[in-house]
């Protein structure tokens, strides 16, 4: 008897107010081929009644006994899942009905390993999270900030074979660590739909101590695989966004490696990459980040409005930087 061709792998710390919203999206999917494994990560708290309501045979709970993060627990998903594509799902937000079938949909047809969407924000915060859509674009993209949305990503298991597994060492970033080692210009891209609502926490992993230890680690992994020398001004402007600002010094060693970074040098600075070579100043340029709310964390939508009248348009601008 075959297994189901999609299994959808959900860790659970602590979610038992939020868990049963989260299944029954997937209850609802459109898509009916499917198996989800919630796998508890040494919660204080007890979700089997809030799954036990369901009464569904597609649905297993795995139980850890000690809390060991999330890549922990999706490692064990992985390992207990039988269906040829994954997909990532939180307990804690909530899925479209139609997002199963679509997302496979497109996954199959454009013959890629990987691929995400886009999410709106609920909770502490609203918006969408738009990301960049071809896979040249979330590549080049990649040295300012994570170009998926974790809980909306699907994978293709035969495509990628063993490299499916998490480095469970990441406290944190451990998304962003396997995306380093996954994605090429080829393999991935991003839905522009919204497929997922992305519950966002007071605080939340974007304060977790540990993330630019690992968020630095994740990056030069990367660079290693794209055959990158130094990528110290890229993840210093990442340690620096994450503690909210960028100073003077920063910005003239930024600026100066923009200038040298093209299309066959990476990292390009993804979309801050213009401003950072058009303005001569400090002043300028973070009147630039004032007006545009832009980071090297945030600064990942695929139509950015980047230049101020009389600049160059975003759209000549993607040309000129050939993207996709």
């Amino acid at each position: 008897m075959r297994g189901p061709l999609i299994s959808v792998v959900m860790p659970s710390y602590n979610c038992e107010r939020t868990v049963a919203a989260a299944v029954l999206g997937l209850v609802n999917q459109l898509y009916r081929d499917w198996e989800l494994i919630v796998v508890d990560d040494g919660s204080q708290t007890d979700i089997e009644p809030e799954i036990a309501q369901f009464d569904d045979s597609r649905i297993r709970l795995l139980r850890l006994a000690e809390n060991g993060g999330v890549g922990r627990a999706l490692n064990v998903a992985l390992t207990e899942s039988r269906g040829r594509y994954i997909a990532r799902m939180d307990a804690d937000d909530y899925m479209e009905e139609w997002r199963l079938g679509e997302q496979l949909r497109f996954l199959m047809l454009e013959g890629l390993s990987l691929c995400g969407t886009a999410a709106q924000k609920f909770g502490a915060e609203t918006g969408t999270i738009n990301s960049p859509i071809h896979g040249g674009s979330i590549v080049d993209s990649f040295f300012t900030g994570n170009p998926f949305v974790h809980p909306t990503m699907m994978f293709d298991r035969a495509r990628l074979g063993g490299k499916l597994m998490y480095d469970d060492g990441f406290r944190c970033e451990e998304d962003y660590e396997l995306f380093a080692r996954l994605i090429t210009p080829d393999n991935c891209a991003n839905m522009a739909e919204v497929t997922v609502k992305y519950r966002v926490h007071p605080g939340g992993n974007a304060n977790h101590p540990t993330k630019p230890v690992f968020n630095r680690l994740a990056l030069e992994r990367f660079a290693s695989r794209m055959g990158v020398g130094d990528i110290a001004p890229v993840a210093e402007l990442s340690e620096l966004q994450m503690g909210g600002f960028v100073d003077e010094p920063a910005f003239r060693k930024l600026a100066a490696y923009a200038h040298q970074a093209t299309c066959h040098n990476l990292p390009r600075l993804g979309f801050l990459q213009g401003p950072l070579t058009a303005f001569v100043d400090y002043a300028r340029f973070i009147a630039w980040l004032d007006s545009h709310q832009a980071s090297c964390m945030g600064a990942s939508s695929d139509e950015p409005q980047l230049f101020a009248v009389g600049k160059p348009t975003a759209k000549a601008w993607r040309t000129r930087r050939g993207a996709q």
